[in-house]
């Protein structure tokens, strides 16, 4: 359900923007204020004047000039408080305006009337619905020439129409030459905020496929010559030396490795609105009662990144740590209140998490934990049973590295080799394979694809799933699609054959990182042709080289691109496209 106090009120927008000044700082509002200040001072001093010269009790002295100091006061402050709160407020401002003038003419009398010229122009500098200043301006000339005429005052009656249609209709054009002006401010900060997105998600990119890639390879075939060393007999004081210097570059590769992993996580920005989003599923499936905003207006556009990565820690430890039954979460303009009625972990908990939603779930620990024993464990290799392995990477490096070091296990034989995923089923089927151990990103026919077929095609057969670099939406899918684990490829070769032996005997092996962020990661929002329309805008082509790719027309591509943008929460295509990438969405 949604929080009420979620919502930010015009009561509040309008407190917040004036007591923090901004609505009224900028050369905008500045030029305004002294052009309407110079204006003031010319044509109301003279009313001023009159007001005091004239034979008329004190009282009503006083309450002349009180309505033409009001009055002023909103021609000054109400356009510009309009034109930072939207139309809405300026539909209100002009209400007031009207009503204020009506009270100074009624206690003034006609000599007040030379005022609507002051309401005209502060009608066309309030924000209002197209064309709406028109006709209002347009109405007060026909009002004026006609109570002028009525009132005996037929001299100035084309006068002072023609003045309140003219400077009226020239501080519209001015107005909107104003909005124009600020539109286009607007697109140049948006080009520029792609430009960075666009240039964060090429580094991200690099580091992935250079360096992941290369760190990964070093740290396999780092572990594979060690392994290799400790085969050799006899006593050897130079290999043991060789064998601790390969240990320290296996070392030195893993950790590197992890630091990459944390630094393109850095470089990928969070959002609020989809972290909302995400909050809500994590904590629904969690069965956590979620009262979240409605809508991120009161954020300022900033602070949505900063505000997105405080939202998603706070859900986290909600969803890991609190024990809460119910959630509630609050935004204002300068700060993130995440609620819960929790009494936090249970005392002797475990650590580590299961697998949500499964019974005979299990985690392997990271480095430098040990692999606890579990109740029943079905020893494998010591009754002389092998395990039938079918390996699929890309990377031939890898995919070798990864073949003989598993080979080296009593109780594991690799039975066959691929580059890609369109001949894994085929492969599991013809070696009557046990498990398929697939990497996710793979030429041809992607690894989720891929378990999905082998799982077709074999339904004994169990599916482990390796990558570099994990993203939650990928985890989610490959479990989806009949996967039975979830690990990175430089997880150390005897964890890596722990984990075919536990997916062989039906276990759920995930690594513990990706079950951690797939507990605040919710589902993909996108249909299958937005996912599709968003993937072909990856690399920056235009509308028509998106729907000639995709066989649709410019203006089907057009709305599911702005549908994706709109339940992504990116601002852009490319921000929408880096979101939907970052959280697996896209494959």
């Amino acid at each position: 359900m949604t929080s009420s106090q979620g919502r930010t009120s015009f009561r509040d927008m309008l407190v917040g923007n004036m007591f923090r000044g901004a609505m009224f700082r900028g050369p905008g509002p500045r030029g305004w204020f002294i052009g309407a200040g110079v204006s003031i001072l010319l044509w109301a001093w003279p009313t001023w004047n009159i007001v005091w010269s004239v034979d008329e009790p004190l009282a009503w002295k006083t309450a002349a000039s009180a309505s033409l100091i009001v009055f002023f006061a909103a021609y000054v402050f109400l356009p510009q408080i309009s034109w930072r709160l939207g139309v809405r407020a300026g539909i209100v401002s002009v209400f007031i305006l009207l009503a204020l003038n009506g009270l100074m003419i009624l206690i003034i009398g006609r000599e007040a009337l030379w005022t609507w010229t002051f309401l005209a122009c502060a009608i066309a500098m309030t924000s209002l619905p197209p064309r709406a200043d028109f006709f209002l301006i347009v109405g007060l000339a026909l009002a004026s020439f006609t109570t002028q005429l009525v009132t005996g005052n037929g001299e100035q009656a084309l006068l002072q129409a023609g003045i309140i249609v003219s400077l009226g209709l020239m501080m519209s054009a001015f107005a909107r030459l104003i909005r124009q002006t600020a539109r286009l401010r607007e697109a140049q900060t948006e080009l520029a905020d792609a430009a960075v997105a666009a240039e964060r998600s090429r580094v991200a990119r690099d580091m992935h496929d250079i360096l992941g890639h290369s760190l990964t390879v070093i740290a396999v075939k780092a572990e594979l010559a060690g392994r290799m060393l400790d085969t050799v007999p006899g006593e050897y004081p130079a290999r043991d030396r060789a064998a601790a210097e390969i240990s320290a570059v296996q070392d030195l590769a893993r950790g590197a490795l992890a630091d990459v992993r944390a630094t393109v996580a850095g470089y990928r920005g969070v959002n609020v609105l989809a972290e909302l989003a995400v909050a809500r599923t994590a904590l629904e499936s969690a069965g956590i009662d979620a009262e979240l905003p409605g809508t991120v207006e009161q954020v300022p556009a900033r602070h949505r990144e900063l505000f997105g990565w405080v939202l998603r820690e706070g859900v986290t430890n909600v969803v890991r740590h609190s024990g809460a039954a119910r959630c509630r979460v609050r935004l204002t303009a300068s700060s993130v209140l995440v609620e819960d009625d929790g009494v936090g972990p249970a005392s002797g908990a475990a650590p580590g998490m299961d697998w949500p939603g499964s019974a005979n779930a299990w985690v392997p620990p990271g480095n430098g934990q040990h692999w606890p024993e579990r109740p029943g464990r079905v020893q494998i290799g010591g009754g002389g049973m092998s395990i039938r392995l079918v390996i699929a990477d890309d990377q031939a490096l890898v995919r070798g590295a990864l073949a003989a070091l598993l080979g080296l296990e009593p109780d594991i034989e690799v039975v066959a080799e691929l580059g890609d995923g369109t001949g894994v089923a085929a492969a599991v089927v013809e070696h009557s394979a046990d498990v398929a151990m697939l990497d996710v990103e793979m030429p041809g026919l992607d690894g989720i694809s891929a378990a999905a077929a082998v799982r077709r095609a074999a339904p004994s057969c169990r599916v482990l799933m390796v990558t570099t670099f994990g993203r939650p939406g990928y985890l989610k899918r490959a479990m989806q699609a009949g996967a039975s684990g979830f690990v990175v490829k430089d997880t150390p070769a005897r964890q890596l054959a722990e984990a075919v032996r536990r997916v062989h005997q039906g276990l759920r092996v995930v690594d513990p990182v990706l079950a951690a962020e797939s507990l605040t990661a919710g589902d993909s929002p996108l249909t299958e042709r937005e996912g599709e329309v968003l993937k072909a805008a990856y690399d920056g082509g235009t509308v028509a080289d998106i729907a000639k790719s995709a066989m649709l027309s410019e203006g089907t591509v057009r709305n599911y691109l702005s549908a994706a943008m709109a339940k992504t929460g990116g601002r852009t295509r490319a921000e929408a496209v880096r979101i939907a990438e970052d959280n697996g969405w896209l494959l």
